[in-house]
Order: structure tokens, then sequence, then C-alpha cells
């Protein structure tokens, strides 16, 4: 396990820099709070903010919110932080998909599963895939496909999971005029869902 003695301060600046060495407003963007405020809490000036801060900080830069807080509650002396459980992507995991057949979800309580922030960044949820049917776009068995909410389809040809004749799929979807086509058949858009779209595949081989 990698562990460092870090302060608050030098915490927020070494993400800073994990993240590809952005600014401060670069980051104050991506955690919705004020540049100003990552300036005084780098300076040293700001020791202890908010906790509705502290929480955006936590979400912004993907980490447990303990993390932060505890840093936060010891202004005054660095602590070790183990580095082993920071810059993941923490996102649930709904199950397995049977490309163009119907998913098989996950039974039981909700699984989130956490991947390196150099994998993946962004999305509101992740399943696996089951099946090389999307082999030629270089998908392929028990790859990871994450999935951003979206109840329509803003580009023809776009990867979507979508809901038709009551079965939830994954395929990809072409606009046809005013109707859909999927596999080669048409629907209206009385006849289709559109839940969310593909956004990132994570190569098995790759983790």
């Amino acid at each position: 396990m990698s562990k460092q003695k870090m302060s608050l301060a030098s915490f927020i600046s070494s993400q800073r820099e994990k993240l590809g060495n952005i600014s401060q407003v670069e980051l104050a963007k991506k955690c919705g709070v004020p540049a100003g405020t990552i300036a005084s809490i780098e300076s040293g000036y700001a020791k202890s903010p908010r906790p509705v801060t502290l929480k955006k900080l936590a979400e912004g830069l993907s980490i447990p919110e303990e993390i932060i807080f505890r840093l936060a509650s010891n202004p005054e002396k660095e602590i070790n932080i183990n580095h082993d459980n920071l810059n993941v992507y923490r996102i649930p995991y709904l199950g397995v998909i049977p490309i163009n057949k119907e998913i098989k979800t996950c039974t039981g309580k909700e699984e989130i599963l956490a991947f390196p922030l150099e994998f993946i960044s962004e999305g509101d949820y992740i399943f696996m895939v089951e099946g090389d049917s999307f082999s030629d776009e270089d998908i392929y068995d028990k790859d990871y496909i994450i999935v951003s909410t979206q109840n329509f389809l803003k580009r023809s040809g776009d990867l979507m999971l979508t809901v038709i004749a009551n079965k939830t799929t994954l395929n990809r979807v072409y606009k046809n005029d005013n109707d859909f086509k999927v596999n080669e058949k048409v629907y209206t858009k009385d006849e289709i869902i559109f839940l969310g779209k593909a956004i990132i595949s994570i190569n098995k081989r790759k983790l």
C-alpha cells in the first residue's frame, strides 16, 4: 500500500497534479465550487471548509468522503493517506448485457464497481458484455460498457440501451425518417424507449 502524510492543502494540490496538472479554476468547475475556495484551501487560509464543499470536492475528485472529511477535521497536522483508495471512479454495476438480447440484471443489492480514473471518469452505470457481437468494434465478451442516461436518440447509429417489446437490450439505433431501425427492423417512436447511451467501453485485457 502507498501511504503518504498530507494536509488538506497538500492533498488538494496533489489531486490536481494527478488529474493532469489541471488548474485551480478547472478543478473548481469539475467539483462545482468557487475557484476562490480551491485557492483558499491550498493556501491554508480555509482550514475547515463547509461540509457541503467537502462533499462536492469528494464527488468531483471521485474519492471517498471520509478521506477528505478526515483531513478537514485535523487542519493543523498531516495525516497518513492510503493512495490505493484514491483516484477511482465508483459506478453502479447493474448486470450483464447479452448483446442484442435481453439484459440479465443483477439480483440482490446494488453493486458498486471502482475503476481507475485513467479508464473511466464519467457515466451513470455499468454493464458487463456477454458475447462477441460487437467484436468488429473492439468490444468483446466480458468487457464493460459504461452508459450515460439519455431518453432520446441524439445521433443516428449511436449504441443505445433501449426497451423494445418489454425487453431491455443494447443495440445500434438508426433514425429512419420518423421511425427507428434496429437490427434491420423498423419501430415507431411509441415502440421504443431509450434508457441511455453507451459512452465508453473498457477492454478486460487492459484492466
